[in-house]
């Protein structure tokens, strides 16, 4: 009898043990661990032109536990990106992370996610690579555009021309790719020189108003264009003439 007792109690310990074992839901409380990286693809403001691409450092990242939305942990990614959720159950988790959306105008937010399964509570699963989107505006770059703006002095009536001067205060316009308007303006300095620091990678078009000898001084636009293809690229967009009258 007492074999017996001690033999049913030993079966129930172990049938508790074994239920509980397979009832452990995702969540803390394994050795489980998630590795993963998120990754940088960086654009202009419009995601025509992309900027460059980086190891995210300090970003957050976000786990939830089982199949629900609710977030159920974050972290921060270290110096070369990475990421790790420590101390999980077997189960299934999802990690992700923020990002801009390319699809969206003006840009909006979406997640960009993995799903991982870890078949034990000692599983090492890696997440792979998460690849998020951020944006730059024009004046946010290392790229520096200069140059040299002319006028060109006629007499009145435009009947000839009377000299060469440096188009001091003129305003100078700089557009960006395809957009519809300029994303900066600077006046000619007293030497002629004008300049556009802090630009991203793209393609250029700077404009300069003038007159048009040939059709009663009629306002017209002269433009250069030009690319800046190397973040820290000092680009010289040359001389510009224009004419005016005096």
């Amino acid at each position: 009898m007492q074999l017996f007792r001690k033999t049913f109690l030993s079966a129930l310990a172990l049938t508790i043990v074994l239920g509980i074992s397979s009832c452990t839901k995702e969540g803390p409380g394994g050795n489980g661990t998630i590795t993963g990286k998120v990754t940088v693809h960086l654009f202009d403001k419009d995601f025509r032109v992309m900027q460059g691409s980086y190891p995210a450092p300090d970003e957050d990242v976000y786990i939830t536990y089982g199949t629900g939305d609710d977030v159920s942990d974050d972290t921060k990614t270290g110096p070369d990106g990475t990421f790790q959720f420590r101390f999980l159950n077997k189960g299934t988790y999802k990690v992700f992370a923020y990002s801009e959306d390319p699809l969206s105008f003006p840009s909006g937010i979406k997640t960009v996610e993995k799903e991982i399964s870890l078949p034990s509570g000692k599983s090492k699963a890696d997440a792979g690579e998460l690849i998020i989107y951020k944006s730059l505006d024009v004046d946010e770059g290392h790229a520096l555009l200069k140059g040299k703006v002319y006028q060109i002095n006629w007499s009145k009536g435009y009947a000839y021309i009377i000299d060469t001067t440096f188009a001091y205060d003129e305003p100078v316009y700089l557009i960006y790719e395809d957009d519809a308007t300029y994303s900066e303006r600077k006046r000619v300095l007293d030497d002629g020189t004008v300049a556009f620091p802090n630009l991203i990678m793209g393609h250029y078009k700077v404009v300069v108003y003038g007159k048009d000898p040939n059709n009663d001084g009629a306002t017209v636009p002269v433009a250069v264009t030009l690319t800046i293809d190397k973040p820290f690229q000092q680009a010289d967009f040359g001389k510009i003439y224009i004419n005016k009258k005096k």
